[in-house]
């Protein structure tokens, strides 16, 4: 939990990022009604606001229109391996993150990767839409040696290129791991470091909204954090320990529900907005 107000300066002009699913995007009245409090915020505040998803670019821009979200200054996509930039409507790829993802993974071959993998029999390829040049998607059980076969998908992929992340996630009430490997860099945290140096913000002045996974390391890189209430256990025992080694507890914070939000979702957002004192106090108390 974020300390004393002291310690995070009232300023403006911040890096805003969230996650999509699970994190920005929720179902229910109270859910529409927190929505609409974090439009307002972003009117209250001054926020450069960027999605970091792992959906690909169709499928932001769907979430954008079915419900009505504001309209991002970028996007990180597919977990972090490509980066978009919106203007008047309009994505651009920003092509130089592919150059900057090959040169983080000298000997990244996607083909090599996939066939070595391809002999494990419990590891199965998601479907086409889900794949890109440096990112190939699994999913796989979740069963009690999850540990010993990931270990064994590090040492597929070690024999072809040993700079790789594996990026692992699940759903509430799934079965299913998702498992993406990329290059070194080409996660949500790498992707996002690029992405503030590009636009000129400090690390200070950037926060970051997740629940999941695929969250984990840029909830603890050192940013402003928010992680929110519908985060899974396994998640928040994990930032608390990783925050706690890293002395950067202080610099997250873990919605909880307060002043009529009930700390899900996109509310659990805008709580920690206004506890990380980066909107005004009132605009929680409009929700009593």
């Amino acid at each position: 939990m974020v300390s004393s107000a002291s310690e995070f300066v009232q300023r403006k002009n911040y890096l805003l990022a969230t996650d999509l699913d699970g994190t920005l995007l929720g179902s229910g009245k109270k859910y529409e009604d927190a929505l609409e409090l974090f439009k307002k915020a972003l009117i209250l505040g001054s926020f450069t606001l960027v999605y970091v998803t792992g959906r690909n670019l169709q499928e932001i821009q769907e979430a954008v229109e079915s419900y009505c979200l504001p309209l991002p200054r970028a996007a990180i996509a597919e977990i972090g391996t490509r980066i978009f930039y919106q203007e008047k409507g309009a994505f651009t790829e920003d092509t130089g993150w592919k150059e900057e993802l090959q040169r983080s993974a000298p000997g990244w071959d996607r083909k090599k990767i996939a066939e070595g993998l391809s002999r494990l029999e419990w590891l199965f390829e998601q479907s086409e839409e889900h794949q890109n040049p440096f990112k190939i998607s699994y999913y796989l059980a979740s069963v009690s040696d999850l540990e010993d076969r990931l270990a064994q998908v590090k040492e597929k992929i070690e024999k072809v290129c040993p700079h790789f992340e594996l990026v692992i996630s699940s759903e509430p009430d799934s079965e299913l791991v998702f498992l993406d490997v990329v290059p070194r860099r080409g996660t949500k945290a790498g992707a996002l470091e690029y992405l503030r140096k590009k636009l000129g913000f400090r690390k200070n002045r950037v926060i970051y909204a997740g629940d999941s996974g695929n969250d984990l390391h840029a909830l603890t890189v050192g940013y402003w954090s928010v992680v929110v209430k519908n985060a899974s256990w396994e998640l928040k025992t994990r930032v608390r320990e990783i925050a706690r080694k890293k002395g950067i507890s202080s610099r997250i914070y873990f919605a909880r529900g307060q002043g009529g939000l009930d700390g899900k979702y996109v509310s659990g957002l805008v709580e920690g907005l206004v506890r990380l004192k980066a909107i005004p106090l009132h605009l929680l108390k409009e929700c009593r």
